[in-house]
């Protein structure tokens, strides 16, 4: 754990991190990502709690970009919120400093920060993780 989160918060990115083990593939997916498709900033990852009523969400720090899943999820589903969030870093606007992620009907919540230039770089967060790096990790 890092100093100053609470107990339910992980720091993923980090080599000293403890991880849970039921998300081991999520663990490995989060460093390849960092080495393959790298965002302007660093970006930290974290299993945690949230507010309840988001999967996950991205914020933009002064010199960092951080991404929060939820640690609730089953590994599975949280791999596809990473993989949502990560497109947010890859396509962050300038001067925009929340992205979170509330399944609603689009009818409902709009194309809010889901844009063509977000939806590129989700197909190639999504590609990259399902075409490359997972069948990767099988192979190893």
């Amino acid at each position: 754990m890092h100093s100053g989160s609470s107990g339910a918060t992980q720091r993923v990115a980090a080599a000293r991190t403890r991880r849970k083990p039921r998300y081991r593939l999520f663990h490995q997916i989060v460093g390849l990502l960092h080495e393959l498709l790298p965002a302007r900033l660093p970006v930290d990852v974290y299993l945690g709690v949230g507010d309840g009523r988001r999967y996950g969400e991205c914020t933009l720090e002064p010199s960092r970009f951080r991404i929060r899943v939820s640690h609730r999820l089953p590994e599975e589903f949280a791999i596809e919120v990473l993989i949502h969030e990560w497109a947010h870093v890859l396509s962050w606007p300038r001067g925009q400093h929340r992205c979170s992620y509330r399944w609603q009907p689009i009818a409902v919540r709009g194309p809010i920060d889901h844009d063509a230039v977000w939806g590129r770089a989700y197909s190639k967060v999504y590609c990259k993780v399902y075409f490359e790096i997972v069948p990767q990790l099988q192979k190893a």
